[in-house]
C-alpha cells in the first residue's frame, strides 16, 4: 500500500492519497489558535507516544513493513504526490526525513530489523502469493476452497511462478503424494479444440502461455484431462483422471483480508486477518493486531499473543474443516459474555453474503426463494422482521409527539355484485392495503421485490378493521386471503461486525410494514325508492379501526379517489362513481366508501311501460266500437284492466316492497284508474243508449220486407246521423277526444317527474 498525507496549515486543508485514491477536506482546529509545528520533537515510527519520548502502549504498535518514508517541509501538490506514489519522482533533496541512511540516522528498538527490498518489489506489480492446503480434495472442492479465500487454483503462468509454487510446497510434498505419483492439483485442464488438445486455465478459460509437462505425460486422452504437479520429477506436470483426490495450492494476486464476525465490541481479539505463514503444515491466519488462528494438529486455535490467557478452540466435525464460514468456538479469557459463540470467518466483500460453509454469493441472493449456497444456508432463517424479546404485540406503535401512529390506507374495489333491491343489500369484493411503520422492529435482508419479504410471524402488531354501515350495524364480511410483507424504503444501517449474521439491518423507523387483505363485504344499503325505476342510489359503508382510538392510531388516505376494477353495468343499476372520505365513528378513525348508482330504466320501459301503455290504448280504442255492441266494448276493456292488474302483481313481486308508492307503482295505479275510468264511461254511454232506445220520440220506425237482412249499425262518429241518438253519441265522441288529452298530460307529467332526479 502506498500512502501519503499532506497538511497545508495555512489553508487549513488536508490531502490523503492511498494508492490512487485521493481524499481531501478541511482541518478542524478546536482551539482556534494558529497551527505551528515546533522544533525539538522526537519522531517515533511504529509506535504512538503519548508524551515526549514516553507513554508507550504495546497495543499501539505497528506490525509490518515500512519503506520509503519521506517527510517534506511543505505541503505537496496532488500531482506531485501521485508522482511519488507511482515511483515516477526521483528528486528527494528537499525531504527533511528519509530512509536513505537507516543505520546512521535512525535508532532501532525492540523487535525491529532492517530488510532490503528491490525497487521493483515496492513499485512494480506485487508477485502472487501461493498458499498450500495439505488435505486431499477433489478438483471442485479445491477450487471452492480457493474461491472462498478470494484466490484461484494455481495455474503457473511462467517458469518463475512454477518454481515459487514448488518452493512453497516441497516441504509438504510427501504428506500429499498419492499412488499416482502426484501431490498437487493445478488449475489447468486439457480441452479438445480444433482437432487438437489445448491446455486451458480454469480461472480465465484461456490457453495457457506456459506448460511444464513431464516427458511422456503431456498427451491427454478423453479420460485423462486434469493436470497435477508431479512428485517424482519435481516441478513437472502430469495429466491424469479428474476423479483423484490430492492437495491444492491457491494463488492470490493480492492479499486476501478475512473478517471475524460475532465477537462483542469489548473483545481483545482481532477481527481482521490475513493468511501469513505456516504452522503444523497448515496456513496461519494472522490478525492485524496480536491474534492468530492456527492448527495445533487437533483443532483450530484462536489465541492472543499478548494476553496468553485469551484462547479459543473450534468445535470440529471433521479433520478437513477450516475456520472459514460459520463455526462454534469455545473461548476463554475474553471480555465477551459468551464463552461458546458462533463466529464467522469470511473473505467475502461487504456486498456479498457468506454461506455457512464460507462460500460467497451476492447479497441480493439471500432469501430470494432460490438456493444459491452449497449448504442451502442462504434460504434458512429468512425472517424479514426481527422481533425483540420485550416486544408487546397488543400495543400499537408509539405516537410521535401528539401525532397518532398513522396507517396509510388504500382500498381497491375489485368487483361488485348486482344491487339486491329486494333485501336492500350491497355486496362488494375489495382489496385493502394498509402500510405503517413500527420503530420497535428491525428488518433483515429485505429485497426490492416485496413478494420476497413475506412475514410469517404472528406476534407482530397489525391494525384490525371493522366494516359497518352508516348506522353502525356491522357488515357481514369474509376474509379471502392476506399477505403481510416488509417494504424496503431506505438503505440499511452500517454493518455491525459484532453480529455473525451478515443480513443487512433496516430500521423500522424508515421502512414500512404492509398488510394487504381481500374481503367479501355485504352491507345494508338504505335505498330511497320514490323515483324507482328512474332513481339514483347512494350506498356506502365505513371501514374503521377497532380497539384503538384515533388519538393512538388513525387512518390516513393519500386521496379521495377509489380504484374500481369491476363491471360498471350491474343488472338494474350502473356504477357512476366511487369516492372515499374521512368518517370517524365516535372516537375511532375510519373511512367511508360511497357508491353512486343510477338505475338502468330501459328494462322497465320495454317490459312494463310499453305493455301497460298498450293496454290503456286498447281500452281507449273501445270508444271506436259500435255503440250498440256493448258486450264487445266492455269485454275488451275489462280484459285490458285484468291484464294490467296481473302485470302489476307480477312486477310487485320483483321490486322492493316499500310503505310508500314508488314511481313505478304510480304508473300502474294511473293506468288502472284510466282503464277503470274508460270502463265506467262505457257503462254510462251504454245506459244512456238504452234510455234513448226506450223513448219512442227519439227513434225512427223502418218497414222492411220479411227475410231482408238488417242493415248494420254505423260506427260511432263525431257527427251523429239524423237517425242516431244524439246524447250517447256526443258522450262517446267526447270520450274519444278527452281521453288522449288526459293521457298526454299524465305522461308528460310522469316523464317530467322521473327526469327531475337525473338533473
Amino acid at each position: 500500500m502506498h500512502l501519503c498525507v499532506s497538511l497545508d496549515l495555512e489553508a487549513w486543508r488536508y490531502t490523503i492519497v492511498v494508492n490512487s485514491k485521493v481524499v481531501q477536506g478541511n482541518i478542524t482546529n478546536m482551539s482556534g489558535s494558529e497551527l505551528v509545528v515546533r522544533g525539538g520533537g522526537l519522531l517515533l515510527v511504529g509506535m504512538e507516544q503519548d508524551r515526549h519520548g514516553g507513554g508507550f502502549n504495546i497495543e499501539q504498535t505497528y506490525e509490518g513493513y515500512l519503506a520509503g518514508l519521506l517527510v517534506f517541509p511543505k505541503a505537496l501538490s496532488t500531482k506531485r504526490i501521485k508522482e511519488y506514489l507511482s515511483c515516477g519522482q526521483r528528486r528527494l533533496d528537499t525531504a527533511i526525513v528519509t530512509f536513505s541512511s537507516l543505520e546512521e540516522e535512525w535508532e532501532l528498538f525492540g523487535d525491529t530489523e532492517i530488510v532490503s527490498f528491490k525497487e521493483e518489489k515496492l513499485c512494480g506489480k506485487p508477485a502472487p502469493v501461493h498458499v498450500m492446503f495439505p488435505e486431499p480434495r477433489t478438483l471442485e472442492e479445491s477450487q471452492d476452497q480457493c474461491h472462498m479465500l478470494k484466490g484461484k487454483l494455481s495455474a503457473p503462468q511462467s517458469a518463475m511462478e512454477n518454481t515459487a509454487i514448488v518452493k512453497e510446497t516441497e516441504s509438504r510434498m510427501e504428506m500429499c503424494t498419492i499412488s499416482w505419483g502426484v501431490y498437487l492439483w493445478l488449475g489447468v485442464r486439457a480441452m479438445y479444440r480444433n482437432n487438437s488438445w489445448n491446455y486451458i486455465d480454469l480461472d480465465t478459460n484461456e490457453t495457457m502461455p506456459y506448460t511444464n509437462f513431464r516427458k511422456g505425460y503431456l498427451q491427454a486422452v478423453v479420460s485423462y484431462t486434469c493436470t497435477y504437479m508431479d512428485s517424482f520429477d519435481t516441478g513437472k506436470w502430469s495429466v491424469y483422471p479428474c476423479s483423484l483426490k490430492t492437495c491444492a495450492v491457491c494463488t492470490f494476486d493480492k492479499p486476501s483480508t478475512l473478517r471475524l464476525r460475532g465477537l462483542c465490541e469489548d473483545t481483545v481479539l482481532d477481527q481482521m486477518f490475513l493468511i501469513n505463514g505456516v504452522r503444523n503444515g497448515k496456513p496461519v491466519f494472522s490478525g492485524v493486531g496480536n491474534t492468530e488462528i492456527f492448527w495445533d494438529n487437533t483443532t483450530w486455535v484462536l489465541t492472543d499473543l499478548l494476553q496468553r490467557d485469551v484462547t479459543g478452540r473450534m468445535q470440529m466435525t471433521n479433520l478437513l474443516q477450516y475456520p472459514l464460514g460459520l463455526r462454534r468456538w469455545n473461548i476463554t479469557g475474553d471480555r465477551c459474555p459468551s464463552n461458546d459463540p458462533d463466529l464467522l470467518l469470511t473473505a467475502c466483500t461487504s456486498k456479498q453474503y457468506t454461506c455457512h460453509d464460507g462460500t460467497c454469493i451476492r447479497k441480493m441472493q439471500r432469501c430470494d426463494l432460490e438456493v444459491n449456497c452449497p449448504d442451502q444456508s442462504d434460504e434458512r432463517l429468512c425472517t424479514p422482521v426481527v422481533v425483540p424479546k420485550d416486544y408487546i404485540n397488543e400495543v400499537p406503535p408509539a405516537r410521535v409527539g401528539t401525532e397518532p401512529a398513522w396507517i396509510h390506507f388504500h382500498i381497491t374495489i375489485l368487483s361488485m355484485q348486482p344491487l339486491d333491491t329486494l333485501n336492500m343489500k350491497l355486496s362488494v369484493y375489495l382489496s385493502l392495503t394498509m402500510r405503517w411503520r413500527d420503530p420497535r422492529l428491525d428488518m433483515e435482508s429485505l429485497n426490492y421485490a416485496e413478494t420476497l419479504n413475506v412475514i410469517h410471524e404472528d406476534n407482530i402488531w397489525r391494525p384490525e378493521l371493522l366494516f359497518q354501515d352508516t348506522t353502525g350495524t356491522e357488515a357481514e364480511t369474509k376474509k379471502q386471503w392476506e399477505t403481510f410483507v416488509a417494504v424496503m424504503e431506505s438503505g440499511p444501517e452500517p454493518d455491525d461486525i459484532s453480529r455473525f449474521k451478515e443480513d443487512e439491518v433496516y430500521p423500522g423507523e424508515t421502512n414500512s410494514l404492509k398488510l394487504e387483505q381481500n374481503y367479501w363485504v355485504q352491507v345494508s344499503c338504505y335505498m330511497l325508492l320514490e323515483m324507482y325505476p328512474f332513481d339514483t342510489q347512494t350506498c356506502s359503508f365505513i371501514a374503521r379501526l377497532q380497539a384503538f382510538t384515533r388519538d393512538l392510531v388513525a387512518l390516513k388516505a393519500s386521496n379521495t379517489t377509489v380504484e374500481y376494477r369491476g363491471a360498471t353495468t350491474l343488472r338494474e343499476y350502473e356504477m357512476r362513481a366511487v369516492e372515499m372520505m374521512g368518517r370517524d365513528w365516535h372516537n375511532y378513525s375510519g373511512r367511508e366508501i360511497r357508491f353512486r348508482l343510477d338505475n338502468l330504466s330501459g328494462f322497465y320501459v320495454s317490459s312494463t311501460y310499453v305493455p301497460t301503455f298498450l293496454m290503456v290504448m286498447i281500452c281507449y280504442l273501445t270508444f271506436f266500437f259500435e255503440l250498440d255492441d256493448f258486450n264487445d266494448r266492455i269485454m275488451v276493456s275489462l280484459t285490458a284492466l285484468l291484464v294490467l292488474a296481473t302485470l302489476f302483481t307480477q312486477i310487485t313481486k320483483t321490486t322492493p316492497n316499500t310503505s310508500y308508492l314508488k314511481l313505478l307503482d304510480m304508473w300502474f295505479v294511473a293506468c288502472i284508474l284510466i282503464n277503470f275510468s274508460i270502463v265506467m264511461v262505457l257503462v254510462v254511454i251504454n245506459a244512456q243508449r238504452m234510455r234513448e232506445n226506450t223513448n219512442p220520440g227519439n227513434t225512427v220506425n223502418m218497414v222492411m220486407p220479411f227475410g231482408a237482412k238488417k242493415p248494420p249499425h254505423p260506427p260511432p262518429s263525431f257527427f251523429p246521423l239524423p237517425h242516431q241518438p244524439v246524447k250517447s253519441v256526443k258522450m262517446n265522441s267526447f270520450a274519444q277526444i278527452v281521453t288522449p288529452i288526459i293521457l298526454f298530460i299524465l305522461v308528460m307529467v310522469y316523464v317530467g317527474v322521473s327526469l327531475q332526479d337525473a338533473f
